[in-house]
């Protein structure tokens, strides 16, 4: 339930433009779930917070988004395109963690979270190292 809910999250926030938007929306429907279903109530919080904040992040029509490219005076889909990588890869790594936490344990899910994201860095980081140097 956790990443269903940071996946759904993700997609409005995408889609919006917005993460207050997405908070307004998933909130009310992810703490009865959250009651209802015994999940830890901090991790479907999480899952609603980060979801959006991710959606929104990636977004092209989002106003952080527009007003970073602006004040850097760089091309504004270009902005979208360099962060887009960066991104998803903490989203996907924490899309896992949230899985892992609905299912087994949340400081179980925050281990694979960070684990991940260390693995990522350093498989980036020697991919970039094989290709320009």
């Amino acid at each position: 339930m956790p990443m269903m809910i940071f996946v759904v999250g993700a997609f409005v926030g995408f889609s919006t433009g917005s993460s207050w938007g997405v908070w307004a929306i998933t909130m009310p429907i992810t703490l009865p779930i959250a009651a209802q279903f015994n999940i830890p109530m901090e991790l479907m919080i999480g899952a609603c917070l980060s979801g959006g904040v991710f959606g929104d992040h990636c977004s092209p029509i989002s106003d952080t988004t527009i007003l970073a490219s602006t004040a850097a005076g760089a091309d504004h889909i270009q902005h979208v395109r360099t962060q887009l990588p960066y991104s998803l890869t903490v989203g996907i790594c924490s899309a896992a963690g949230f899985l892992v936490g609905g299912l087994v344990s949340p400081v179980l899910g925050l281990i694979v979270t960070a684990a991940m994201i260390v693995l990522a860095f350093f498989g980036l980081h020697k991919y970039a190292a094989q290709k320009y140097a």
